[in-house]
């Protein structure tokens, strides 16, 4: 079974000495679990303020709302939102777009 545990070292997870052979830099699988609870609640909490201040924002500041739902338009169409559409967003994003502000 040790030789499951000898590519973990590579990766993400294996860096964190879950698998470790010195015991002192060991996890132990319970606070590796909560671990990874911590991070996807983080993540969670994160996009949920920043969508809840987007609602906040937008309709208070209305020529903003008119240029975002153009580009998306314009980019999306009728789809629904891809990777590749919404990375082709500028006026969403910090790069400077060629639209007048």
């Amino acid at each position: 079974m040790a030789d499951e545990f000898d590519n973990y070292g590579n990766n993400f997870f294996g860096s964190l000495g879950l698998h470790d052979p010195d015991e002192i830099k060991k996890i132990a699988e319970d606070d590796f679990v909560d671990d990874c609870k911590t991070f996807c609640h983080a993540g969670h909490e994160t996009t949920t303020s920043f969508l809840s201040w987007t609602m906040f924002l937008l309709p208070m500041h209305t020529d903003w709302q008119g240029k975002a739902r153009k580009e998306v338009i314009e980019i999306m169409g009728e789809q629904d939102p891809t990777a590749d559409g919404i990375s082709r967003l500028k006026i969403l994003s910090n790069r400077k777009h060629s639209q007048a502000t």
